[in-house]
């Protein structure tokens, strides 16, 4: 599957949308745009996800590594109109929190009408994984396993 991607300046601040999936096959254009983005003195960036019913990790490193460009280069990277499948992915990795969120870019919000109506609106937040169970981020459980004190399984006998 490929990916496209489009980018916009207004004002001080340059969107980069992408339009289709984004796989370990296409992460990489993705990435790419953001380095030139992120390097070219932007006031802000804008990721425009409304188009991206599907991210897997290699497409969330490449957000989390924008969003380290934008630190390091002292430029604010928002997040905006996320696509309702992937905004609970993206919460339930602890990468959403990570950015600034806008519900519905402005250059986007005359297209949200008929069947993509349901991206103009918030949708609630994604449960909480697991509250003060070994976390590095809200909703984010490190630790699956059971506490040390649970008893172990023994193996099955193998004369039974």
């Amino acid at each position: 599957m490929t990916v496209r991607v489009e980018v916009s300046s207004s004002g001080g601040v340059i969107t980069v949308a992408a339009v289709g999936e984004i796989d370990f096959r296409n992460a990489a254009a993705v990435g790419e745009a953001l380095r030139e983005v992120l390097t070219a003195g932007a006031g802000e960036v804008r990721i425009d996800l409304s188009q991206v019913p599907f991210m897997d990790s290699t497409g969330m490193t490449t957000l989390v590594a924008a969003y380290l460009g934008g630190r390091r280069n002292g430029i604010p990277v928002v997040i905006s109109a996320v696509h309702p499948y992937l905004r609970e992915k993206l919460q339930i990795t602890g990468i959403l929190p990570l950015f600034e969120v806008i519900d519905a870019a402005p250059e986007t919000v005359g297209a949200l009408a008929g069947p993509n109506a349901l991206l103009a609106g918030p949708l609630p937040a994604a449960p909480d994984v697991a509250e003060d169970n070994g976390c590095i981020s809200p909703g984010v459980a490190t630790n699956l396993l059971p506490p040390p004190s649970a008893t172990p399984m023994s193996p099955a006998d193998p004369d039974e």
